[in-house]
Protein backbone atom coordinates (compact mmCIF):
# COMPACT_ATOMS: atom_id res chain seq x y z
CA UNK A 1 0.00 0.00 0.00
CA UNK A 2 2.95 2.69 0.81
CA UNK A 3 4.10 1.94 -2.97
CA UNK A 4 0.49 2.87 -4.04
CA UNK A 5 0.90 5.87 -2.05
CA UNK A 6 3.66 7.30 -3.24
CA UNK A 7 2.98 6.73 -6.82
CA UNK A 8 -0.94 8.77 -6.02
CA UNK A 9 1.78 11.16 -4.39
CA UNK A 10 4.07 11.69 -7.55
CA UNK A 11 0.22 12.26 -9.42
CA UNK A 12 -0.20 15.13 -6.83
CA UNK A 13 2.99 16.49 -6.70
CA UNK A 14 2.99 16.56 -10.48
CA UNK A 15 -0.53 18.02 -10.39
CA UNK A 16 0.75 21.16 -8.54
CA UNK A 17 3.57 21.60 -10.72
CA UNK A 18 1.61 22.54 -13.49
CA UNK A 19 0.05 25.73 -13.24
CA UNK A 20 -3.70 25.95 -13.59
CA UNK A 21 -6.44 27.40 -11.74
CA UNK A 22 -9.20 25.22 -10.61
CA UNK A 23 -12.26 27.34 -10.98
CA UNK A 24 -11.18 27.85 -14.24
CA UNK A 25 -10.52 24.04 -15.04
CA UNK A 26 -13.98 23.62 -13.87
CA UNK A 27 -16.00 26.23 -15.99
CA UNK A 28 -16.86 28.20 -12.58
CA UNK A 29 -14.84 31.18 -13.52
CA UNK A 30 -16.36 31.31 -17.10
CA UNK A 31 -19.65 31.17 -16.14
CA UNK A 32 -19.10 33.66 -12.97
CA UNK A 33 -18.06 36.14 -16.13
CA UNK A 34 -20.95 35.28 -18.27
CA UNK A 35 -23.14 36.11 -15.28
CA UNK A 36 -22.15 39.24 -14.62
CA UNK A 37 -21.83 40.10 -18.26
CA UNK A 38 -18.31 40.23 -18.89
CA UNK A 39 -15.81 39.17 -21.40
CA UNK A 40 -12.94 36.74 -21.45
CA UNK A 41 -9.92 38.20 -19.77
CA UNK A 42 -7.60 39.58 -22.44
CA UNK A 43 -4.67 37.72 -22.65
CA UNK A 44 -5.52 34.49 -21.25
CA UNK A 45 -4.51 31.66 -22.83
CA UNK A 46 -3.56 33.71 -25.67
CA UNK A 47 -0.36 31.96 -25.81
CA UNK A 48 1.36 28.29 -25.92
CA UNK A 49 2.31 27.91 -22.45
CA UNK A 50 5.13 24.71 -22.66
CA UNK A 51 7.02 24.69 -19.55
CA UNK A 52 7.24 22.98 -16.21
CA UNK A 53 4.71 19.86 -16.35
CA UNK A 54 3.81 20.86 -20.29
CA UNK A 55 7.07 20.03 -20.87
CA UNK A 56 6.84 16.53 -19.82
CA UNK A 57 2.88 15.69 -21.15
CA UNK A 58 0.87 17.80 -23.42
CA UNK A 59 -2.22 17.20 -21.12
CA UNK A 60 -0.33 16.86 -17.38
CA UNK A 61 -3.44 17.21 -15.64
CA UNK A 62 -5.17 14.68 -16.65
CA UNK A 63 -2.31 12.55 -16.45
CA UNK A 64 -1.92 13.44 -12.94
CA UNK A 65 -5.28 12.63 -12.20
CA UNK A 66 -5.12 9.58 -14.08
CA UNK A 67 -2.04 8.68 -12.25
CA UNK A 68 -3.84 9.02 -8.46
CA UNK A 69 -6.60 7.11 -9.86
CA UNK A 70 -5.09 4.26 -10.95
CA UNK A 71 -2.63 3.87 -8.30
CA UNK A 72 -5.59 3.73 -5.30
CA UNK A 73 -4.37 1.13 -3.45
CA UNK A 74 -7.90 -0.48 -2.90
CA UNK A 75 -9.95 -1.44 -6.13
CA UNK A 76 -12.50 -3.19 -5.92
CA UNK A 77 -13.94 -4.09 -9.32
CA UNK A 78 -16.54 -1.16 -9.69
CA UNK A 79 -13.53 1.11 -8.42
CA UNK A 80 -11.56 -0.85 -11.46
CA UNK A 81 -13.85 -0.34 -14.09
CA UNK A 82 -14.74 3.96 -12.96
CA UNK A 83 -11.10 4.33 -13.37
CA UNK A 84 -10.43 2.71 -16.45
CA UNK A 85 -13.49 4.70 -17.98
CA UNK A 86 -12.29 8.04 -16.21
CA UNK A 87 -9.03 7.57 -17.99
CA UNK A 88 -10.41 6.69 -21.45
CA UNK A 89 -12.30 9.45 -21.18
CA UNK A 90 -9.63 11.70 -20.59
CA UNK A 91 -7.69 10.14 -23.60
CA UNK A 92 -10.40 10.33 -25.54
CA UNK A 93 -10.60 13.99 -24.65
CA UNK A 94 -6.77 15.25 -25.77
CA UNK A 95 -8.13 14.55 -29.35
CA UNK A 96 -10.62 16.60 -29.27
CA UNK A 97 -8.56 19.41 -26.86
CA UNK A 98 -6.04 19.17 -29.23
CA UNK A 99 -8.26 19.73 -32.55
CA UNK A 100 -8.66 23.00 -31.10
CA UNK A 101 -5.52 24.19 -29.80
CA UNK A 102 -4.16 23.21 -33.59
CA UNK A 103 -6.94 25.79 -34.55
CA UNK A 104 -5.85 28.12 -31.75
CA UNK A 105 -2.05 27.92 -31.83
CA UNK A 106 -1.30 26.55 -35.87
CA UNK A 107 2.00 25.74 -36.37
CA UNK A 108 3.47 26.39 -33.13
CA UNK A 109 0.98 23.54 -31.79
CA UNK A 110 1.81 20.66 -34.38
CA UNK A 111 5.84 22.17 -32.89
CA UNK A 112 4.72 20.97 -28.89
CA UNK A 113 3.23 17.87 -30.66
CA UNK A 114 6.19 16.46 -32.66
CA UNK A 115 8.14 17.25 -29.29
CA UNK A 116 6.27 16.40 -26.34
CA UNK A 117 3.88 13.05 -26.13
CA UNK A 118 0.60 13.51 -25.60
CA UNK A 119 -0.60 11.80 -21.87
CA UNK A 120 2.78 9.28 -21.22
CA UNK A 121 5.90 10.60 -20.48
CA UNK A 122 7.70 8.40 -22.46
CA UNK A 123 10.40 9.16 -24.90
CA UNK A 124 9.27 9.56 -28.17
CA UNK A 125 9.98 7.54 -31.01
CA UNK A 126 12.07 7.79 -34.41
CA UNK A 127 8.18 9.05 -36.10
CA UNK A 128 7.49 11.24 -33.50
CA UNK A 129 4.31 9.07 -32.32
CA UNK A 130 3.51 9.52 -29.14
CA UNK A 131 0.76 8.11 -26.55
Amino acid sequence: RLLFHAVQLSGVAFLFWTPWDLKEFVGIRQWERSRKGRPREPGRNERLFTGKAYGIVRHPLYFGISVIAAFHPVQSRNTFVSMVLAILYFYVGTFFEERRMVRTFGQEYRDYQRRVPRFLPVPKSRKGASL
